[in-house]
């Protein structure tokens, strides 16, 4: 969240991050949760907001103030966790550019499941700027769901209609050590091309991934022989070598089996 300080440097209130422009990822797009009035000044603190690359957010914007003027945004549909699909206990959520603020939203939810349209969908939950659909413990096998959302911007229903992942989809992955007598413990991070999937772990020996669906993954290993909890790149002066490092991407898995991948550390000699 981002802190939002009035000019005695207190606490006044907090904007909550709703979206980063796709045109422009330096660009996050916030809302207050209240308004700033326009006599007084304020400044932001950003809190726990990263890139994907772990690098914490920083903020230059001069101290600011307030405002009384009216918003005049129109609520719109921005997108959707579709792709590249559904797991059977996962929600559909579908993201908003503004905190969802109108009735219309959830009373114009429509879910047709088979052959059956139900306008009184039991659990859908609004969670600032996200409106998400829960199944009922599990989407049906074999059943085809189509969600018609309502996008006030254009003030008509879109229909999503997400593939869902049943257990005989999906696949695992095992990744052992080539090497089994070092008893080191090794960091593995194991993503999905498409950023749906991100498992953070660690292992000795080996480990077995179960429950991934049949993507494309990329496996990144190190060891961490100083117990820091991150890779650490080595240095020039003193001469202080990387830890050992492992990459493999574009690893597939198929529906029913398991992917095995071994790791091997080059030798730093």
């Amino acid at each position: 969240f981002i802190e939002i300080k009035d000019s005695l440097e207190n606490t006044y209130t907090r904007a909550l991050p709703l979206y980063v422009l796709p045109e422009d990822p330096y660009i996050l797009m916030a809302q207050s949760e209240d308004p700033l009035p326009e006599e007084q000044r304020f400044t932001l603190q950003m809190n726990g907001i990263f890139d994907n690359a772990g690098n914490p957010a920083r903020s230059s914007i001069d101290p600011f103030t307030g405002s009384s003027q009216t918003d005049t945004l129109s609520l719109r549909i921005i997108g959707d966790n579709l792709q590249p699909g559904l797991f059977r206990d996962e929600p559909l959520i579908v993201g908003y550019n503004k905190f969802i603020d109108e009735d219309d939203v959830l009373d114009s939810l429509r879910v047709v499941a088979g052959d059956e349209m139900i306008e009184d969908w039991p659990d859908v939950e609004v969670d600032r700027h996200r409106l998400k659909i829960y199944p009922n413990e599990a989407w049906e096998s074999g059943v085809t769901y189509q969600f018609l959302i309502w996008n006030p911007y254009r003030e008509e229903l879109r229909p999503l209609e997400p593939v869902i992942w049943q257990r005989n989809q999906l696949g695992s992955m095992e990744i052992s050590m080539a090497d089994t007598s070092n008893r080191d413990e090794n960091f593995l991070t194991l993503y999905d091309d498409q950023g749906k999937i991100r498992i953070d772990t660690t292992f000795t020996e080996s480990i077995e991934i179960d429950n991934l669906p049949p993507l494309r993954y990329t496996a990144i290993v190190f060891r961490d022989q100083n117990q820091s909890g991150r890779w650490e790149p080595g240095t020039v002066i003193p001469f202080e070598p990387p830890e050992p490092y492992f990459v493999r991407k574009d690893v597939p898995i198929r529906e029913g089996f398991t992917s095995e991948l071994e790791v091997e550390f080059q030798s730093r000699d």
